[in-house]
């Protein structure tokens, strides 16, 4: 019931008279309308608020409460709830003690996805002869590679001697051992982007990489459509193997052969490990004209294979593709340029990637690439064009593909002028820069850049302000590659090179924010007497890229949740749950804090607030030198683009993998939370592991 229908219930005399009298009583229904609006609002609210599926998320540990599902940590952005742990708890709790039950709750409680290992299986035993498992062999065969390619993995098929040791961490043979098998990385979509030809190899030779760098395509994370049947190694998101690829376009093959349909698993419809689009062609290849093979020396290719159908009519194979690599080689006819959509993996959210972000606010220009036969698209810098040539006003420009596109011009933005540069949520367009990219800021402008990539260049920036007047330069969701560029085995092209530098004659103030993102060396200290630089650093990684030169040189610096490669000389540092690898040093030490971080010792910080590895120093009889080698941070890898880049190694020492603020990771990970994803997995297991059962963790990735 509408304001205007109760009004017109009213006889039409007093209707009359209002209106009259200038529409007071009708203005009254409406403000009576308003808060009723707000009543029945509020209502459906809480009848919502009834249901673990539609609840607010703050009614979640209500509801839980209700069925004693507590005691566990929210984790994510948000504090993401524990929703899916409290709507399954019942469900839980019937299926106790099954593996394909532990696996739903470590999912539910982790958001990591796990195979569970009943590790009894795997013990050699004398079997009774009237019960003989024929596949459970006390020696293992070198003649089959695939189960060789298992081992000690959560697929291992081979049979060891009793281990008695602490199951934890390693998958240890025991009769009352559980091993829970755990995918820490991610794996993201890479939509319809640009490979990259390498025509030094050959013809028709390219790469899935936007960089050109060989890096391992991943497989995605499915989700099970029976709760009962455990997780298979397509269902998970790891590194793509040869072999299973291999024997299934083989099936495919075989089946089409026989007039038979094919069964898919990593090429099924819309959930398909990789596809290739030749640039000219409707659709993609489809999986049975894909060969998967070795093509760690490319110069050679395998020949096609051709398949005769049942009605006589054949069909060949046209590109051959290495998972493991990212490589792949058409045998045939040479497409002029490949789209291509793949998975690849990553720790974190954490510069330019393929997450679907929401933009609040709709972009005042849209482009893309127009034609994918060109190697760098000149769209960009045609949309930075036609921006100059209108007045260059405030405005956004949006790219709205994965494509490849050429440097831009020269920017200057004027005073007061806001321009945002944006990749839309669900892609990452690479900007090849090739050179230094000239960036102008008058007084009071902002330039932002989000969700793009930027490679083969520096990001030059020059502030032409008065004194007191203050330019901004924004990096947010973005990757500026450290070193500039990789080559193909993933090796810095220029190490210790500067990807983001303020120009020597610059005045004024400069103001950089740098957020979600992965930047190479900086320095923002270039300018005339008088310039200052304030940097403000959340949730990112700086990398000097293997250099001993400083990785961030800047005047004011204010940095919290990040990892920093490289030493750092700044005026004036506060800095909260960060990882310093290198010496920091500050020049006014009276000014500023540094809370909950791991500062090198020999730095020269302002005061600290529970830092490592000052704080198990500072412990009675402490050894120091024990104590200092001890308390070093250990990543995965170091390498950027691997995916696991800056994760801590499960060897790292617990004062860093719990230090944070709120007992998470010290560094660019802290808002992943992992050790209360961890806790929150062994404390579901107190509940739900049988009886007698040990169960041990073991992170795959």
């Amino acid at each position: 019931m509408t304001a205007q229908n109760l009004y017109e219930l009213l006889p039409a005399i007093h209707r009359l008279r209002d209106g009259n009298s200038g529409a007071t009583l009708q203005a009254l229904f409406e403000v009576v309308q308003g808060e009723a609006d707000r009543l029945a609002d509020d209502l459906d609210d809480l009848y919502d608020d009834w249901f673990i599926e539609t609840c607010r998320d703050w009614v979640v540990p209500y509801l839980g409460e209700l069925l004693s599902a507590r005691g566990h940590y929210a984790f994510g952005d948000g504090a993401m709830s524990l929703r899916a742990f409290v709507a399954n708890t019942l469900n839980f709790r019937r299926r106790k003690g099954t593996a394909s039950m532990l696996e739903d709750l470590a999912l539910a409680v982790t958001g990591w996805p796990c195979r569970a290992v009943e590790m009894f299986t795997r013990v050699a035993t004398t079997q009774h002869v009237n019960h003989l498992r024929r596949a459970a062999h006390a020696t293992i065969s070198l003649r089959r590679a695939a189960d060789l390619e298992r081992l000690d993995g959560p697929f291992d098929s081979s049979r060891r001697l009793i281990d008695v040791h602490n199951v934890d961490g390693h998958p240890r043979p025991n009769v009352a051992n559980v091993s829970l098998f755990l995918w820490r990385l991610t794996a993201l979509e890479a939509n319809h982007t640009a490979a990259v030809a390498d025509t030094a190899a050959g013809p028709g030779r390219f790469r899935f990489d936007p960089l050109g760098v060989d890096r391992a395509l991943f497989g995605p994370a499915r989700t099970l459509d029976d709760l009962a049947r455990s997780v298979a190694e397509p269902d998970l998101p790891g590194p793509a193997r040869r072999r299973p690829l291999f024997a299934e376009l083989n099936d495919v093959r075989t089946a089409i052969a026989a007039g038979m349909p094919p069964r898919l698993r990593h090429f099924e419809p819309g959930q398909e490990i990789f596809t290739l689009t030749p640039v000219g062609e409707a659709a993609a290849i489809p999986p049975e004209l894909i060969q998967i093979c070795t093509l760690d020396d490319w110069a050679t290719l395998p020949p096609p294979i051709t398949v005769t159908r049942p009605d006589t009519s054949t069909f060949t194979t046209r590109v051959a593709v290495d998972p493991r690599t990212g490589r792949f080689a058409f045998l045939g006819a040479v497409p002029a340029a490949v789209r291509v959509t793949y998975h690849y993996g990553t720790a974190a959210m954490i510069g330019a990637a393929h997450d679907p972000r929401d933009h609040t606010t709709a972009a005042d220009s849209v482009i893309g690439v127009a034609d994918w036969a060109v190697s760098r698209s000149p769209a960009l810098g045609n949309a930075i064009t036609a921006w100059d040539a209108a007045g260059r006003p405030s405005r956004i420009i949006e790219l709205r593909d994965s494509g490849r596109y050429a440097a831009p011009p020269a920017v200057i933005v004027p005073a007061g002028v806001k321009l945002v540069l944006r990749g839309a949520g669900g892609h990452r367009p690479v900007v090849a820069l090739g050179a230094s990219w000239p960036i102008t800021l008058q007084a009071g402008a902002t330039l932002t850049l989000d969700g793009l990539m930027f490679a083969g260049g520096t990001l030059s920036v020059k502030v032409l302000a008065g004194g007191g007047d203050t330019a901004s330069f924004e990096l947010r969701h973005a990757t500026v590659v450290p070193g500039l560029d990789q080559d193909a085995a993933g090796t810095t092209t220029a190490p210790g090179a500067v990807v983001l530098v303020s120009d020597a004659t610059s005045t004024g103030a400069l103001r950089v924010v740098i957020d979600r993102s992965t930047v190479g060396r900086v320095d923002v200290t270039p300018g005339a007497p008088g310039f200052v630089s304030d940097v403000h650093i959340s949730d990112s990684v700086i990398d000097d890229a293997s250099d001993p030169a400083e990785a961030l040189r800047a005047h004011d610096l204010t940095i919290a949740r990040c990892t920093v490669l490289g030493a750092i000389v700044v005026r004036s540092l506060e800095a909260t749950d960060t990882l310093f690898s290198h010496r920091v040093t500050v020049a006014r030490t009276q000014h500023g804090c540094v809370r909950y971080s791991f500062v090198p010792v020999g730095s020269k910080v302002p005061r600290t607030y529970r830092c490592q590895p000052a704080l198990a120093l500072a412990a009675p009889g402490a050894d120091a030198d024990a104590i200092t080698a001890r308390i070093q941070p250990a990543f995965t890898t170091t390498r950027f683009g691997d995916a696991a880049y800056l994760q801590l190694a499960t060897t790292c020492p617990p004062e860093l993998r719990t230090g944070g603020s709120d007992g998470s990771e010290m560094g660019a990970h802290f808002h992943l939370h992992q050790p209360q994803r961890e806790a929150n997995l062994r404390q579901g297991l107190d509940e739900y592991l049988r009886f007698g059962l040990e169960a041990g963790l073991v992170f795959v990735t």
